[in-house]
């Protein structure tokens, strides 16, 4: 993940929970752990691993585009969107 966008979702989600521990093991989880268990699931899962935020920010920085993948503008877009999304729901 870019490293703005890893810091304002970090603090969106520290904001949220209002406790770091928590915080941390939300991201955490949302970058390693989610991603490997829809893939695991196979089907249509695979399908939505594309638009997490991990997937999104490695699609944004690769430099040789992967049919699968998403392009780096489309990247940018979903990775804004999360991040867009939990400062809005830490504004709340």
């Amino acid at each position: 993940m870019a490293t703005p966008a890893g810091y304002a979702a970090g603090a969106a989600l520290g904001a949220l929970t209002r406790q770091t521990a928590t915080a941390v093991g939300i991201l955490v989880g949302m970058l390693f752990v989610v991603p490997l268990l829809l893939q695991s699931l196979g089907g249509v899962w695979v399908d939505v691993v594309s638009y997490l935020p991990s997937e999104a920010g490695q699609a944004m920085t690769t430099l040789v585009e992967d049919p699968e993948r998403l392009s780096p503008l489309a990247g940018l877009g979903v990775l804004v969107g999360w991040v867009g999304a939990l400062l809005a729901g830490a504004a709340i």
